[in-house]
Parts: C-alpha cells; structure tokens; sequence
C-alpha cells in the first residue's frame, strides 16, 4: 500500500492500482456495452428498409424486366430517402413520398404513351393535377401512414437509444470516479 495526499479530504489516503484498474475496466465496459446496444438496433432498422428495398427491386424486375430496371432510380431515391431520414436528416416525409409518387406517375405516364413527347410544362400540368387524377387510389395516403409509422417510431426509439448511451457512459464516469474516491478516503494508512 502508499499513502497519498487526498484533495477532496486532505488527509493521507490509500490509492490502490487494482481499484483505479476496476473503475477504467467498468467504465469502459458500460461505455462499449451501450454504444454496441444503439449499434445493433440502428443496423437492424436499417436493414430492414435495405431488405425491403432489395425485395421490391427483385419482384419488380421479375415482373417489369428491362422497363422497371430503366427506371429504377425512382426508387432508389426514395429509399435513400428513408435510410436518411432514419439516420437523422430533417426531411418531410410527407414530401418525401409526394415525391416519390410524383416522379412515379410522370415517368409511367411517359412509358404509357412512349409514342408522343411531351414538353415540361405538360408534364409540370399532370404532376399539378395528380390531386385530382388520383392515378394510384388511396395507395400514396395508406403507404404514407404506414411509413411514417414506422419510420417515426424507429427513429424515435434510435434517439432514445442514443441518450440513454450517453446518459450510460456519463454515469459510467462517475461512477468510476466515485470508486476511486471512495478507495482513497475511506481507507486510512496505518
């Protein structure tokens, strides 16, 4: 054992290497234990758009074959999207999906009646009237609700992760602190 001077009760303290060892071990520990708990629920979120992007491009290409995979992109973007606004971006969902179902019509209504060309004010005129066209149904409004569902939640629950990660390796530190505090005053030399 050796006898140190303790600031905190200015009196001689034993400082011993295996608790200062004990509280840089657990702190690190919680710390690493956290911030791997926030890794593994954010990679699980965003495998699953990843998966469902995957699977939507898969049976799409069975289905539409060379005409889906020219026009892939529409999607692409709206899953990036989603992987961005998962991760944190301040996107609208709303328009997110406007967008996506914009782009949607307008690059079908173009397949559909490849035998013309259209100019952009035609085709700013049809995205304009979507509202009252209503080309997909209630689709865009069902798929909206449900994707704000989810994604909220998801991001919520990756927030709440995220400061109780920090909340954890805050505390962590005091925690360690402490231990080191409490092995130094608590135990007097003889």
């Amino acid at each position: 054992m050796h006898c140190v001077n303790c600031s905190s009760c200015r009196r001689c303290c034993v400082a011993t290497n295996e608790l200062s060892n004990v509280a840089v071990i657990l702190q690190k520990q919680l710390t690493v234990s956290s911030c791997a708990c926030v890794c593994v629920c954010v990679g699980l979120c965003v495998e699953l758009i990843e998966s469902s992007g995957r699977e939507l491009h898969d049976m799409f290409t069975r289905t539409y074959g060379i005409l889906y995979q020219q026009n892939s992109h529409v999607f692409s973007v709206l899953f990036r999207d989603l992987r961005a606004y998962l991760h944190g971006s301040e996107m609208n969902l709303d328009r997110v999906l406007d967008s996506f179902f914009s782009s949607l019509l307008l690059r079908m209504f173009t397949l559909l009646n490849g035998q013309y060309v259209f100019d952009q004010r035609y085709l700013s005129c049809i995205r304009e009237r979507s509202s009252e066209l209503v080309p997909f149904g209630d689709v865009p409004q069902k798929l909206n609700v449900q994707v704000k569902r989810a994604l909220i939640a998801a991001r919520t629950f990756h927030q709440g992760l995220t400061v109780g990660a920090h909340v954890v390796s805050t505390l962590s530190t005091v925690l360690a602190l402490s231990l080191l505090t409490l092995s130094c005053c608590y135990v007097e030399c003889m």
